[in-house]
């Protein structure tokens, strides 16, 4: 979340376990793959939303609906 609010850049990780800059939650202990996407607005940044899920490469662009 970090990394997507500084530079404003949406971030997919499809193992966590394998992603140098992804903080381990220990809320979430079995997150798997994250993705996370800045939330700008005209004024500038709003926020982050952040994906995750119990499966490694859960968020790939083929689960994506077209």
């Amino acid at each position: 979340m970090g990394w997507v609010t500084g530079n404003r850049q949406p971030r997919v990780a499809l193992d966590v376990g394998a992603d140098a800059v992804h903080f381990k939650n220990p809320d979430l202990p079995r997150t798997r793959s994250e993705m996370a996407l800045p939330l700008i607005v005209v004024i500038g940044l709003l926020g982050a939303l952040d994906v995750q899920s119990t499966e490694e490469s859960a968020l790939t662009k083929k689960t994506w609906p077209s």
